[in-house]
């Protein structure tokens, strides 16, 4: 399901059985939390390439080795601030937003044209 996810935000033909896991996934998040490590965890168990940076570090740089990023941000505490997060007009890879970050990313994305 996730691997269908991502081909969608990807804008790709899905991949077939045999070639879903070989995306090369970045996720960006909390770095040493529990949830950081549960989710590269699965992450690994069904995508052959894996790698992780903070939040704060997501460009277009440290993507562009990747097919897809995931950012994940996940408040642990009453009125905390999410990382200040500015993505470039040149970050061009398909991102999946989970979390807290979801709604402060997507409110500055280039969806009107979809």
């Amino acid at each position: 399901m996730l691997s269908a996810l991502l081909c969608v935000v990807a804008g790709m033909q899905a991949p077939g059985p045999a070639d879903w896991h070989e995306l090369r996934v970045l996720y960006a998040g909390r770095p040493d939390s529990a949830r950081a490590g549960a989710f590269l965890e699965f992450l690994r168990g069904h995508f052959h390439s894996v790698s992780s940076v903070g939040l704060r570090k997501l460009s277009a740089v440290p993507a562009a080795d990747y097919d897809v990023a995931i950012a994940d941000w996940e408040v642990e505490e009453d009125f905390e601030e999410l990382p200040a997060i500015a993505l470039s007009e040149d970050f061009a890879k398909p991102l999946v937003l989970l979390g807290s970050v979801a709604p402060s990313l997507a409110q500055r994305a280039k969806f009107e044209y979809l």
